[in-house]
């Protein structure tokens, strides 16, 4: 009977051991399985030239394809039409269109399986850009004005290229921005962000043309609500118009919100009466 205990024992732990072997198998084929498809080229973050044709490799996993493998690009890269699975590899070219403009897009290969089942790729994103380069840039807002330290505001730069085509350049790889004085603003992404009040320039730049963008952060005073130089009833009328109002709702005013988590309320009032002038009695 103790052999039998014994013996039984053995073939439990060997069944054990064949169970987290066979998971163990299964984990590591998860996790290395190739995808069903896959594009190979362009890689990741690859550039691009607008109105040229670009050749998009594709690795494609045993399977029913019956109608074929496309390419579907973001607006307003297009598609390919529907090409035949032959082998494990396939090639496709699609034409970037001339306008468009600069920035990242996606490029994802997809397939209907003969379950009727979507098999797509992991997206890859390429940067579209300009063959040419521009002979003119702009930028919208012309001149920025944060009202006060921490004010942000996103800018539009738009190039005119041959032939007076303007498009927008915002997103442009070859883009850059600079501050001329990052203690009063600086810039990333596309956005100024005030750092204290002055004033300054930020530097835009595409190839060789440049455009200076002027930024003005003006001194402020604390309680100064409607950035008139003082502190009185008039800031007073701006918190209580927006007290118990939460941010999205009507009638919510930022300058109100003193402590910025979002709502007007009694703390951002007792907070403004800690900042009115000795003797002013607004109630």
């Amino acid at each position: 009977m103790q052999r039998k205990g014994l013996a039984s024992r053995h073939l439990r732990r060997l069944a054990q051991w064949a169970i987290a072997g066979a998971v163990s198998l299964f984990t590591i084929t998860a996790m290395t399985a190739t995808p069903p498809l896959a594009i190979t080229s362009p890689v990741e973050g690859a550039t691009v030239i607008a109105g040229s044709p670009v050749a998009i490799a594709v690795t494609v996993v045993s399977g029913s394809y019956p109608s074929g493998v496309a390419i579907i690009g973001q607006d307003p890269l297009g598609a390919t039409g529907l090409q035949p699975v032959i082998g494990s590899t396939m090639t496709f070219s699609l034409t970037i269109p001339a306008n468009t403009a600069p920035g990242s897009y996606t490029v994802t290969a997809v397939a209907l399986s003969s379950a009727k089942a979507l098999v797509s790729s992991v997206p890859v994103n390429v940067s579209v850009e300009r063959a040419d380069s521009p002979t003119a840039l702009s930028v919208y807002p012309p001149a920025v004005y944060l009202d006060a330290v921490g004010s942000a505001l996103p800018l539009t730069v738009m190039g005119t290229f041959a032939e007076g085509v303007t498009t927008e350049v915002t997103k442009s790889t070859r883009l850059t921005a600079t501050s001329e004085n990052t203690n009063v603003a600086t810039v990333q992404n596309g956005t100024v962000t005030a750092t204290a009040a002055g004033q300054t320039s930020i530097e835009i730049r595409y190839g060789s043309v440049t455009v200076k963008l002027p930024i003005t952060v003006p001194a402020t005073i604390p309680g100064d609500l409607n950035g008139d130089g003082a502190v009185n009833c008039a800031d007073f009328a701006i918190i209580q118009a927006s007290l118990n109002k939460a941010f999205g709702q009507p009638g919510f005013d930022s300058r109100a919100d003193l402590n910025h988590d979002g709502i007007v309320n009694r703390v951002d009032l007792n907070s403004f009466d800690l900042l009115l002038p000795t003797g002013t009695v607004c109630r």
